[in-house]
Order: structure tokens, then C-alpha cells, then sequence
């Protein structure tokens, strides 16, 4: 038993030069990722986690980062920025289609990556942020993309309709990831026949 747990213990990780401390930053990132990906639950993404990960004492995590929740609120502005650019991607390839085809493939871009990388999805629409103003958080760059598309479907940029199709639209992308992630057994109709229902909620 002994031996099981020295070969499951992290090899020592060796010192970076003076002056490239910055380095130890990216490596604690990078072990908060994995951690993240491989339980699938931001709860396990503990400072004592992260640095027995990453291979370095625990004091070296406050070189860093004040507290856990700024190495969380790190994952969740990377994480934001990967969905940002798949749905940017996204409507930039649907560029010349119609407002409806745009909007539904910026729609299957977010379901998409709600599927290929389901442990940060959930850490996106978890607790982390959720202290701070909407409009200033990353998440909100990816909402106002699916926000232009909605308006684009329905003709127009501002009004309280578009306002509410869009965020019926976000509550409806939500609902079909995490739905189908919790309840695969369920008879689910394909992507695409509930990706044009959604599509069509947004000219209603």
C-alpha cells in the first residue's frame, strides 16, 4: 500500500530561474485545469489540490493568487474566452447565410462546446462570478453574440423584445445541455429539431 502511494505521489518539480517566477503562475493554472477536467467539479480544485498537482509547496500559491477563488475566477475568464471565440468562429463562418442559418449555428457552436468540455461548462454556469456585475464579466461577451444574432433574425437592435428572445434563447441552450448531460436515457429529438425550435422562439 505503501508503494501504491509513492507511485501515485507527484515527482518534485524543479525551481524556475529568478525572475521567471511568472512561470510557477501558468503551472498552478495548468493544474487547476486539470483538476478541474479530471473530476469535473470545481469543489476539488483546492489550494492543497493545486499545488500537490503542480508539484510545489502551498505557500507558493499565494505568489500568485490572494485566494482560491482568484485562481477560479482565472478559469472562468480562460473559459469564457474559449466559448467566446467558438461562437465568434462560429457566426464569422455563417457570415454570409441567412440570419436564421447564423443564429443556429452559433447555437450548435455553444451546445457543442458545452459537450467537448463539459467540466468547464459547468464551472461557467456555477457559483464562480456570481458576485460581480454581469456586464463586466467575460461571460457577457459571449451572451452579446447571441444576443446580434437574435437581433439579426428579428430585424431589430434594440427593443425589450430582443432583449427578452435572447435571454430566452441562452435559458433554452442551457436547459438543452445540462438536460441531456443529466438525462441521456430520455427520448431526446435530435439537436437539429430542437435547435430549429429554438431558432424559431427567437422571431416569436
Amino acid at each position: 500500500m505503501a508503494a501504491a502511494r509513492t507511485a501515485n505521489k507527484p515527482k518534485p518539480r524543479q525551481r524556475y530561474p529568478r525572475g521567471k517566477g511568472a512561470m510557477l503562475r501558468d503551472d498552478l493554472i495548468a493544474a487547476a485545469q486539470r483538476l478541474l477536467e479530471r473530476t469535473g467539479d470545481e469543489a476539488a480544485v483546492t489550494i492543497r489540490a493545486v499545488t500537490r498537482e503542480a508539484g510545489v509547496a502551498p505557500q507558493s500559491f499565494y505568489l500568485h493568487f490572494p485566494t482560491r477563488d482568484d485562481l477560479l475566477f482565472t478559469l472562468y475568464q480562460q473559459g469564457h474566452d474559449k466559448l467566446h471565440g467558438r461562437l465568434q468562429a462560429a457566426g464569422y463562418a455563417a457570415e454570409n447565410a441567412d440570419a436564421e442559418q447564423r443564429l443556429r449555428d452559433i447555437c450548435t457552436a455553444y451546445l457543442d462546446f458545452s459537450r467537448d468540455d463539459p467540466a468547464t461548462y459547468q464551472m461557467l454556469m456555477g457559483s464562480v462570478g456570481q458576485a460581480h456585475d454581469w456586464k463586466e464579466l467575460p461571460g457577457a461577451m459571449s451572451y452579446q453574440v447571441i444576443r446580434k444574432a437574435v437581433a439579426d433574425v428579428r430585424g431589430q437592435s434594440h427593443s425589450r423584445g430582443t432583449t427578452s428572445a435572447a435571454a430566452a434563447v441562452w435559458a433554452q441552450l442551457h436547459g438543452i445541455a445540462e438536460l441531456t448531460r443529466k438525462r441521456p436515457t430520455f427520448p431526446w429529438p435530435s439537436t437539429t429539431a430542437m435547435l430549429a425550435c429554438v431558432v424559431a422562439s427567437a422571431k416569436a
